[in-house]
């Protein structure tokens, strides 16, 4: 199963296959020949992730690629996708059970292996893409490219298709400019990973086992690390992404300064939020919308917020904690969205604009927000004890 510990930024075989990716695929010229070097370097990873089980991840790629072609056969295409998706809920329920059930056998951990969250994630991705017509099925070696990106596999972030679909190699010859800022990104990255989220473990972090004041700012410090610790594996990947020409998208925006819940998710795991809002909240708001129901825009909208987080939590985990972490998250996108249709109520529009650049304002709702993000960290990790 794929870990963050296993495909560590801190190992010399993943530094070794990004030097080589990126030397490899700025020799390459034009998209057909930076696809195959790309493939092969990311299955070459994969090798020496997982050895000989490594045969299981280009089955599970075949599989996927036969899938999105039998969308072409209108009278088989809702079976597949039906059948498809059972499977690959299965297996990513086999991924999110594995570590809670001591009693796997090796063809569970094979499960594990192609159940992974970010891959489950881009499968989704690519099969609504497909089904819905709106891009024709990729080639196994592209589509070998679009699940199992090397650098994006530990944590991010998840490229939507759309994008990859559109412009999957920067064809851009990199300027020292360039490079510059991709290094400066990754070594951001790991500065935050190795240097601050070390300290502020050392220093304040004591697994909320301590009490009063010092437990008051072990919470706040706890939010700040997990932000380092989280966005540091996006940088790197979206640094490495930037040198070797393949499209990654940005994952963080200082999320730690947003005005309210929803500024958060707009700033916070970008990819991952804009994903549930493809593929979660806006076919359930459209859903209701088309229903014969009586037009309610704010309470559809709180309901396909309210069912979306819920998923993102259970996305995180299959247990107690991270289903109150995202219900919590949920009641505060809510809360915003409730409280922003009051103000548009009471006041005017210029009063709103005023009320929207008020310094005052702004700083008591960024304190709160983050104090509320905080909450919720804490809330997993005393359900979680």
């Amino acid at each position: 199963m794929f870990n963050q510990n296993e495909i560590a930024i801190n190992s010399v075989m993943f530094w070794a296959v990004a030097f080589a990716a990126i030397a490899l695929l700025n020799m390459a010229s034009g998209v057909r020949a930076k696809s195959y070097l790309f493939a092969g370097v990311n299955l070459a990873f994969l090798f020496l992730l997982l050895g000989k089980s490594v045969v299981f991840v280009p089955l599970f790629v075949g599989a996927v690629f036969v899938v999105l072609q039998s969308f072409s056969i209108k009278s088989a295409k809702l079976a597949t996708l039906t059948i498809s998706s059972t499977i690959l809920f299965f297996m990513f329920m086999v991924n999110k059970l594995q570590a809670s059930v001591a009693s796997f056998t090796a063809v569970g951990s094979i499960l594990a292996i192609v159940g992974f969250s970010f891959i489950t994630l881009r499968c989704v991705e690519v099969i609504r893409g497909v089904f819905s017509g709106q891009h024709a099925a990729p080639s196994l070696v592209m589509l070998t490219n679009y699940l199992v990106p090397f650098h994006m596999l530990a944590a991010g972030p998840i490229a939507a298709y759309d994008d990859f679909a559109r412009k999957p190699f920067d064809d851009a010859r990199l300027t020292n400019e360039d490079v510059m800022q991709a290094v400066e990104v990754i070594a951001r990255g790991l500065f935050n990973k190795f240097v601050l989220c070390y300290f502020i473990d050392k220093i304040f972090l004591s697994g909320f086992r301590s009490d009063g004041a010092a437990f008051v700012l072990e919470t706040l410090m706890f939010t700040l690390w997990s932000y380092l610790d989280f966005s540091s594996y996006s940088n790197i990947a979206l640094g490495i992404g930037k040198l070797a020409g393949v499209t990654t998208p940005v994952n963080f925006r200082n999320p730690l300064i947003s005005r309210n819940v929803i500024d958060f998710w707009d700033r916070w795991h970008i990819s991952l939020s804009h994903f549930v809002k493809r593929n979660v909240f806006m076919p359930i708001q459209i859903a209701l919308m088309r229903s014969r129901m009586r037009p309610r825009p704010l309470l559809y909208a709180s309901f396909a917020t309210t069912v979306s987080f819920l998923l993102v939590g259970l996305w995180h985990g299959i247990a107690l904690k991270w289903l109150t972490w995202g219900a919590l998250h949920a009641l505060g996108l809510v809360g915003v969205r409730v409280y922003t249709h009051f103000l548009q109520k009471a006041l005017t529009p210029q009063q709103m604009v005023a009320y929207r650049k008020n310094m005052a304002i702004r700083v008591v709702a960024t304190v709160v927000t983050y104090v509320y993000v905080a909450f919720a960290f804490l809330a997993v990790a005393l359900i979680g004890r």
